[in-house]
């Protein structure tokens, strides 16, 4: 078996990815995002300094989507989802397209529906208001 950072990393490549080619539509913060994981892509031999992905990236990415639900923390995966809504809002508007994608790499982690939603909820709170200024007397 890979070792986790390793297949942590080629899912979330591929799932980065899946996300750019889900609306159709390309922004800088999306490809910022994906070139952010180049330089762990490339140290863990997933990716050619060309940038082309490795053979071995495949082999790794079907291991990880096989395997990541069963071995990462609840804790880490969600951090995952909330990094995967957050590439996938760099438009102001998640789309149907990318929430399905976000879903489906949840689903894969072994996260639910629900799991996913409590992070657009708690996102979409609104921030708090200020204090009225004679309590701040």
């Amino acid at each position: 078996m890979a070792d986790f950072e390793r297949l942590e990393i080629a899912f979330r490549y591929h799932t980065t990815e899946a996300l750019i080619a889900a609306d159709g539509l390309l922004f800088r913060q999306e490809v910022n995002a994906l070139e952010a994981l180049n330089p762990a892509m490339i140290d863990k031999g997933l990716m050619a300094a060309d940038g082309t992905v490795t053979a071995a990236y495949n082999n790794i990415r079907n291991e990880a989507v096989q395997t990541l639900g069963s071995v990462l923390s609840k804790k880490r995966k969600l951090e995952l989802v909330t990094e995967f809504l957050d590439i996938a809002g760099v438009d102001d508007d998640t789309d149907d397209s990318e929430l399905t994608t976000v879903f489906a790499a949840a689903q894969t982690l072994g996260l639910t529906q629900e799991d996913v939603f409590n992070i657009v909820s708690a996102r979409q709170q609104p921030a708090e208001e200020p204090l009225p200024p004679q309590m701040m007397d």
